[in-house]
């Protein structure tokens, strides 16, 4: 079975359970909170650690 021969039986099914489902996606949708946008500032955990290590790093390359 193909990808082609799957998309109209996802779309029948989605149709299906819309249909059955107390509640539509629009309402589930209307429920989640809006994300809220991370400042520009703010930088991952990992990158942070990341800029830490490359600052020792040449700071070691420096100093000898």
């Amino acid at each position: 079975m193909s990808l082609e021969e799957l998309k109209p039986l996802w779309e029948a099914h989605k149709q299906q359970v819309e249909q059955q489902d107390l509640w539509s996606a629009a309402q589930l949708a209307a429920l989640l909170p809006a994300p809220h946008p991370k400042p520009r500032w703010a930088l991952r955990p990992r990158r942070v650690l990341l800029q830490l290590g490359l600052a020792l790093l040449s700071f070691g390359f420096s100093s000898c």
